[in-house]
């Protein structure tokens, strides 16, 4: 109790917990950015599942159906994820990236 009357107690917890979700959200579009990249292991076993396994990860459609699901049924979550996705494939592309087929 005695925290809560002190204004200036609360206002570094807000610092805090707002500092903290930056980081977190940070970690998570960094983290989220480079998950399509684990459909290059596909590569590992052979040049053609790679390459099919590559293009299943680096194309629109996933995006936006996962975009169109998470509008369907609210999930701001999957929404985010859609649009993390569809920044990696830009980035791919602008980086001269393209599909394999």
């Amino acid at each position: 109790m005695i925290h809560a009357r002190n204004p200036s107690f609360l206002g570094t917890q807000y610092t805090k917990i707002k500092s903290a979700r930056k980081i977190c959200t940070r970690t998570l579009f960094i983290g989220g950015f480079l998950i399509p990249d684990i459909s290059a292991v596909g590569f590992l076993v052979n040049e053609k599942i790679g390459n099919v396994c590559y293009d299943a990860g680096h194309t629109f459609i996933g995006p936006i159906i996962l975009g169109g699901l998470a509008l369907i049924g609210a999930q701001y979550g999957l929404l985010a994820a859609a649009l993390i996705w569809s920044a990696h494939i830009l980035g791919d592309r602008t980086l001269s990236f393209g599909l394999r087929y």
